[in-house]
């Protein structure tokens, strides 16, 4: 009984660790600035590469709940400089745990990164 409750506990926690989003978050990184709520709002992303603001990309921005089932969210985001972006009318259709990707274009090299969100 007690090896049966061990390797059914071990089970659940390698369930677990396997569900998780990586550590890394890509080349980019992405600091979000906006008012996590549903409903269409402006997302305004700062990125940085090596700690430096990213300038002069062609950015496009996606929005993923950390569940399937649920459609991204696309959108091109528009350069405010100093390294931020931001994308008007971005609909976070639904509360819950929401994983922000960036994909970047400059001087014909593609980067990205990802960032978590909450929305409530």
């Amino acid at each position: 009984m007690r090896l049966h409750t061990a390797l059914l506990a071990l089970s659940a926690t390698l369930t677990l660790v396997a569900c998780r989003p990586p550590q890394s978050s890509g080349e980019l990184s992405l600091k979000l600035d906006t008012t996590p709520q549903v409903g269409r709002q402006t997302l305004t992303v700062e990125i940085t590469r090596g700690g430096r603001p990213l300038e002069g990309a062609q950015v496009s921005l996606e929005g993923n709940m950390n569940h399937a089932g649920m459609l991204p969210v696309t959108a091109r985001a528009e350069e405010l400089g100093g390294g931020r972006y931001q994308a008007r009318n971005f609909d976070f259709n639904m509360a819950g745990d929401w994983i922000i990707s960036a994909t970047a274009e400059k001087d014909g090299e593609t980067l990205s990164g990802w960032a978590p969100l909450v929305i409530r």
